[in-house]
């Protein structure tokens, strides 16, 4: 597995003990060519929050292991989020994204 997976499932598993964010984070990624034949946007986020707050209809994240970055189709589709109403960010880490959804909800808490 790739560093930013081990992320990813860290995030996943802190999330499904809070039920009231489990069930809107949904996991996008999915490799190859046939997923693009699909449907998934090159560079499209790794996971959507889909719980919309006053501000925004929902929360896209580009997880990141803390050694990596993101590519210009990532940047590229962020922007294009964030510029439809999106809250969007790159996170390096599973706790940056926790915390980060933390601060989305508008919960004081911190990892």
């Amino acid at each position: 597995m790739k560093p930013d997976e081990f992320e990813k499932i860290y995030l996943i598993d802190w999330a499904s003990i809070r039920k009231d964010i489990f069930p809107y984070l949904i996991d996008l990624r999915s490799e190859g060519n046939k997923a693009v034949r699909m449907g998934l946007k090159k560079g499209a986020s790794d996971l959507f929050f889909a719980f919309p707050t006053k501000a925004y209809p929902g929360m896209w994240i580009e997880l990141k292991a803390k050694h990596e970055k993101p590519t210009s189709y990532q940047l590229r589709f962020l922007e294009l989020m964030k510029n439809v109403g999106y809250h969007t960010g790159v996170y390096y880490g599973w706790s940056e994204a926790a915390n980060a959804i933390y601060h989305y909800l508008g919960e004081n808490k911190k990892l």
